[in-house]
C-alpha cells in the first residue's frame, strides 16, 4: 500500500503542477508562463515532498481535499504576483473545498467551530472592506473575498492572527524587495501573497504562533 500511496501522491502533485502552468498561461500568456519553469519545478519538488509525507499513511479524503486547497492558494500567489488578480473562480473553489470539509467534519477543516468560522468570515471581510474604502480601493476585491473565505475556514481568533501577520510580512518583504531593487518605489506590490503566506503559517504553525502572540500581549 505504501508504494501505491507514493504513486498516487506523485500523480496528484504532477496533475496540480500542470494545472498551475495552464492556469497561469490563461492570465499571462502561455509562453510567459513557461518562463517560470524553474520556479514551477522547484514548487513541484516542494509539493511532492510535502504530499509524500502528508499522505504516506493513506490517500484519505481529508488529505486530498486539504492538499487541493493548499494548491489553490499557491496558484493564487502566482497569478496575483504576475497580474495582480485573485480570480473569483479560485476563491469559489477554495470556499467549496472548505464547506465540503466542514460538512464532512474532516480533520484539516474543523480547526474552528461553525460559529467561530462565520464570525471569522465577517471579520475578514469587514476589515479588508474597510481598508479598501479608506484607501480608495488600494485593497482589491479578490483580497477581500479571500479574507472572508479564510475567516470561514480558520475562525475568529486565527483570522486576526492572519491579518496581523500578513501586514508584518508585507512590510518586511516589501522593504526587502525595494532594497534588492526587485521592485521600485512606484511599483505596485500585490497583497494577496502576504495573506496566503500568513494563512499557511497559521495552518501549519498555528498553536506556536498563537502562544507567541499571547505572550507578547
Amino acid at each position: 500500500m505504501f508504494y501505491l500511496d507514493v504513486f498516487m501522491s506523485a500523480g496528484i502533485a504532477l496533475l496540480m503542477n500542470v494545472l498551475i502552468l495552464v492556469y497561469i498561461g490563461k492570465y499571462s500568456g502561455f509562453r510567459k508562463s513557461l518562463s517560470h519553469h524553474i520556479q514551477l519545478t522547484g514548487l513541484f519538488g516542494l509539493i511532492l515532498s510535502g504530499v509524500l509525507v502528508n499522505l504516506s499513511n493513506g490517500i484519505y479524503c481529508s488529505n486530498v481535499l486539504f492538499f487541493t486547497s493548499i494548491m489553490v492558494m499557491i496558484l493564487m500567489v502566482f497569478i496575483d504576483y504576475q497580474v495582480m488578480i485573485i480570480p473569483d473562480t479560485l476563491n469559489g473553489l477554495l470556499i467549496f473545498a472548505i464547506l465540503v470539509g466542514r460538512f464532512l467534519k474532516l480533520d484539516h477543516f474543523t480547526i474552528s467551530s461553525w460559529e467561530s468560522g462565520l464570525i471569522g468570515m465577517g471579520i475578514g471581510f469587514g476589515i479588508f472592506f474597510l481598508i479598501a474604502l479608506v484607501t480608495g480601493g488600494m485593497m482589491g476585491g479578490g483580497d477581500i473575498k479571500l479574507m472572508a473565505v479564510l475567516g470561514l475556514w480558520m475562525g475568529a481568533i486565527n483570522i486576526w492572527i492572519v491579518t496581523l501577520l500578513a501586514f508584518v510580512l508585507g512590510a518586511v518583504i516589501s522593504v526587502g524587495l525595494l532594497i534588492l531593487k526587485i521592485k521600485g518605489r512606484k511599483d505596485m506590490i500585490p497583497f494577496g501573497p502576504f495573506i496566503i503566506l500568513a494563512a499557511l503559517l497559521v495552518l501549519f504553525l498555528g498553536d506556536s504562533i498563537i502562544n507567541m502572540y499571547l505572550k507578547f500581549l
